[in-house]
């Protein structure tokens, strides 16, 4: 965590150099002034970060890119609500708010041009926001539903599996769009891997000291033909402080073979 707060801390954010001239307070809300008003541009990437923010939603849990995510947001929000804008008589104070404000100017707008009645306006922009909204619900829905299905598999597939103990990056995996079942089980797969990997690695190297005792038997007893026991770079670097002890003269020689 206190690696994240670094890479906070360390992120190089542009102040805000926004170039933009249209800085007159709002002080009527006619349609005209509003639309002019709405034609305000800003870059998101010019809103200044607040890294003590994103440190904070680190500190909680939240992955790096969300975390920094989340606070330049909040400071993209907090820049639009600052610069008094309105629409339909309500001031705009989140970007989510201010881009729907930009669409319903520009379908207002397009309506104009066809010469319709300001209330059948009104009624079809009203009418395009309620069949978006709608439809955002729909697409909300099927996501929970989908995820509830998601987790009941989850839990049909691993039963002793505990929500503590999925690791943060089977959850990044499945922020993604992948499946919690397949980003867990590709995490027990590797797991496993690493795990019989570190089991045959000992065994090997105990088979090796197995080797070389009996080498070693036999040279003093002078009945024993065994060959010398030859150890690699590799099976070296994974042995014990004791194993490299015991083994010293045959790793010796054993050096000399190396490239």
């Amino acid at each position: 965590m206190e690696e994240m707060d670094n890479q906070i801390q360390e992120e190089q954010i542009e102040e805000t150099t926004t170039e933009e001239t249209a800085t007159e307070e709002v002080t009527e809300t006619t349609q005209e002034e509003q639309e002019a008003f709405l034609e305000v541009k800003y870059n998101k990437e010019q809103i200044k970060l607040d890294k003590e923010k994103a440190a904070e939603y680190a500190q909680k849990g939240m992955n790096y890119d969300k975390a920094v995510e989340r606070a330049r947001q909040e400071g993209v929000d907090q820049y639009v609500a600052n610069q008094g804008y309105e629409w339909d008589g309500k001031k705009i104070t989140t970007e989510a708010e201010y881009k729907q404000a930009v669409k319903e100017s520009e379908l207002t707008e397009k309506y104009k041009q066809k010469d319709l009645p300001d209330e059948v306006i009104k009624e079809l922009v009203e009418s395009q926001k309620f069949r978006e909204k709608y439809n955002e619900q729909q697409k909300t829905t099927e996501q929970q539903t989908k995820q509830q299905d998601d987790y009941k598999q989850f839990i049909d597939s691993f039963p002793d599996a505990k929500a503590e103990d999925i690791p943060a990056s089977v959850w990044e995996q499945v922020d993604k769009g992948k499946s919690l079942v397949d980003a867990y089980t590709h995490h027990e797969n590797k797991t496993l891997k690493e795990q019989l990997k570190a089991f045959n690695e000992k065994k090997e190297i105990e088979q090796t000291n197995e080797e070389n005792a009996a080498s070693s038997t036999g040279s003093v007893t002078g009945q024993g033909t065994a060959k010398a026991a030859r150890f690699t770079r590799d099976q070296v670097d994974k042995m014990s402080r004791d194993d490299v002890d015991r083994n010293w003269s045959a790793i010796q020689k054993s050096m000399k073979n190396w490239e």
